[in-house]
């Protein structure tokens, strides 16, 4: 710069030649070439400029025509910005400026930049303000780095406070040193006894457990682990938290979540499932299930059993090749019909047994629908009708058939026409009595001329009218009927129970039946109990097989109620802070009402009371918080357990409900409040109390 300065033409500066320049200003211009620090100097009136070689770099493009030209002239977008601090120089004082914003243009284009300078007055040896000084700095990348990372920490803490898990920041001596709201809001404890203190102080016992080996090792090996902990608050209720431990280089990193619902709704789906698979597997049908597209995911053990194929090699459409060759197109022709449809599925098709012979069998499905009315699965059945089918096909004979074993063996048939116990009948679709053998004079005490060109239907009783012309309905409908029972009344007035046995052929009914009343009124309970093991072997009966969840529904209603009143209690005492926690509860109740009830709607059955040995103590102990919610605040809760109470053998789940129930009702009856005492006691049933009570001793 000094060369540049000693070769410039001065003539048209105002400053004049270097030569006869002020003793002032030639002192502060050799400091200034002589400083690697951005310096300028301006003097007189015009404030003419000279400067060193690290600020021309600041000039940019206006270097080197700044050299001894005005101040003003040079920075015409600035000066606006930088008269007051000009004006305090030339009067004498010096002033300074950090990192002040300017908008400036020295490459051609208009830039945003930041300056820290100092401005000084420069003065005569008179002591008169001749110029000033400035020793500058620019900040422009500090300053948006640090702007940048401001907004980043702010994006960062924006993002900690905003997300729906907590956070907590360990430093190296495991000090928690900040925690989000979420995190505080799970830890429901003040901020103050929280943050600042160590985590091992908060927690009590934890470096020794599971979640504490874990923290220990992302520290100590600087890897991210996540772990699912079950985790006891201060009150006592317990909750399972998700907790990702990641390293920092503060220390440590901790998310975590409450998944205690997730934890109790897969622990119920087990169960659910576990109480499946033991009923498939107790009935005798085979049976599978599917999803909506008709793929196969599940086979219960008969299944396996009567085919004698491994476990999964019959999943998907693999199923189709244990079918019999010249039933797979037919079979697979109706099954793709009922998947378009959404019609039930009824075929009859031969499947490979584990012999290696076919059998035939009776397939059936239902479709399973969710509240929009759309398929989600299928479930079915495979029944052996390998003996009912050759019996059918004996009885389904053509009349020709029949004719010419009758001429062949016409003594035979006429012996079992004749001699048979059994009563036979041929008739018409409209009840018309074509033909009836003996055993109608044996057993009722008709003859065929009482018989023939009647009609069956006026023997009938008239409770057993409407199912017998719907089973009439069905042979005309080329179905067969293995058994039905129905009463046909005696000559002399009384009525016998018959079990038939009939099938539809060449426009007639070909029916055989046997008489069933001394079984009918010797065991009709039994009776009655294996008409329930049929039905229930039925493919209708597998969508009502998880109905026994139906009994927690009433719970889960309670505890949405329970949460509206406390809601309710709350706003009226203008207490909006705990608003949240209340609409929570009822919220994830009732979530957890809808999924149970949409099982329900699938699955509904008589439920089995699964009585064990309960600690009735710890029973209500877990229930307490519960019943306070729910009966509110006006009624205060006593619960007052017994040392050594007895283990009792009782559904757990059907006592929670009773006690529920119980102080429920004890609030209703004390609108103004009071005190339920809930106490336990051993207490022991001699003969004369169990007696009063009609329970065993």
């Amino acid at each position: 710069m000094g060369e540049r300065m000693r070769a410039n033409d001065w003539s048209s500066s105002p400053l004049g030649w270097p030569e006869t320049w002020p003793q002032a200003l030639r002192s502060v211009a050799s400091l200034m070439l002589g400083s690697r620090f951005p310096m300028f100097a301006a003097w007189g009136p015009d404030l003419a400029f000279v400067y060193n070689d690290a600020y021309a770099e600041i000039l940019g493009d206006k270097h080197p025509a700044a050299l001894g030209r005005r101040f003003r002239e040079i920075w015409p977008e600035i000066w606006e910005a930088i008269t007051p601090f000009v004006d305090s120089a030339m009067a004498g004082e010096a002033t300074w400026a950090e990192n002040l914003p300017f908008t400036m243009n020295r490459h051609g284009y208009d830039e945003q930049t930041t300056f820290t300078f100092s401005y000084s007055p420069i003065r005569n040896e008179d002591g008169t303000v001749g110029g000033m000084f400035c020793s500058c700095t620019e900040t422009t990348a500090r300053v948006r780095a640090e702007e940048a990372l401001r907004a980043s920490e702010a994006r960062a803490s924006g993002l900690l406070e905003g997300m729906g898990e907590g956070f907590m920041l360990l430093d190296q001596d495991f000090r928690i040193l900040q925690m989000n709201a979420e995190g505080l809001r799970l830890e429901e404890r003040p901020p103050d006894q929280v943050v600042g203190r160590s985590h091992w102080e908060v927690y009590p016992g934890s470096e020794a457990m599971p979640i504490g080996q874990m923290y220990l090792r992302v520290m100590r090996e600087r890897v991210s682990r996540t772990l699912e902990h079950r985790y006891v608050w201060p009150d006592g209720h317990a909750v399972w938290l998700e907790v990702r431990a990641y390293p920092h280089p503060e220390g440590l990193a901790l998310f975590y979540r409450d998944v205690t619902e997730r934890r109790e709704r897969e622990d119920a789906l087990r169960e659910a499932e576990a109480r499946f698979q033991t009923i498939a597997n107790s009935i005798d049908q085979m049976v599978w299930s599917t999803r909506a597209d008709g793929y196969h995911d599940y086979y219960n053990q008969r299944w396996y059993d009567f085919t004698g194929v491994p476990a999964g090699t019959t999943d998907g459409a693999a199923w189709e090749g244990i079918v019999h060759p010249d039933d797979r197109e037919r079979t697979w022709e109706v099954w793709s019909a009922s998947l378009a449809s959404g019609e039930p599925y009824r075929i009859e098709y031969r499947l490979r047994h584990h012999t290696g012979q076919h059998r035939w069998t009776l397939g059936r499905a239902l479709p399973m629908r969710d509240a929009t009315g759309q398929v989600t699965r299928w479930f079915g059945t495979c029944t052996d009708i390998q003996d009912i089918v050759e019996a059918r096909d004996v009885l389904a004979r053509s009349r020709e058939e029949l004719e010419g074993l009758v001429t062949e063996r016409t003594a035979d048939r006429d012996r079992m026409w004749r001699l048979s116990t059994d009563i036979m009948l041929v008739a018409r679709y409209d009840a018309t009595i074509e033909a009836v053998n003996p055993a109608w004079t044996t057993l009722l005490g008709w003859d065929e001329r009482d018989l023939v060109g009647g009609a069956f239907m006026d023997l009938v009783h008239p409770d057993d009218v409407a199912p017998t012309l719907a089973e009439v309905g069905e042979l005309s409908e080329g179905r067969t009927t293995l058994r039905f029972e129905n009463r046909y009344r005696h000559k002399d007035g009384s009525y016998r129970w018959l079990s038939w046995t009939a099938v539809p052929a060449e426009d007639r009914i070909h029916a055989v039946g046997r008489d069933v009343t001394a079984e009918k009124e010797a065991a009709q309970a039994l009776a009655e109990t294996e008409e329930a093991l049929r039905q229930s072997q039925k493919m209708e009966a597998v969508g009502q097989l998880t109905g026994g969840i139906a009994h927690d529904f009433n719970n889960l209603l309670t505890g949405i109620s329970g949460s509206l009143e406390l809601l309710q209690t709350r706003m009226s005492q203008g207490r909006l802070t705990e608003i949240d926690r209340y609409m929570t509860a009822a919220q994830g109740a009732a979530k957890r009402a809808a999924a149970l009830t949409h099982r329900l709607l699938a699955f509904s059955r008589r439920q089995t009371l699964e009585p064990r040995p309960t600690d009735v103590n710890g029973l209500i102990h877990g229930m307490e918080e519960l019943i306070r919610r729910t009966v509110g605040p006006a009624v205060h809760i006593e619960v007052v357990g017994a040392g050594g109470l007895w283990p009792a053998l009782v559904d757990p789940g059907q006592l929670e409900n009773a006690l529920l129930n119980l102080c429920i009702n004890a609030r209703d009856a004390m609108p103004e409040g009071g005190r339920i005492t809930v106490e336990t006691a051993n207490r022991w049933l001699d003969h004369h109390a169990a007696r009063e009570r009609d329970l065993p001793p």
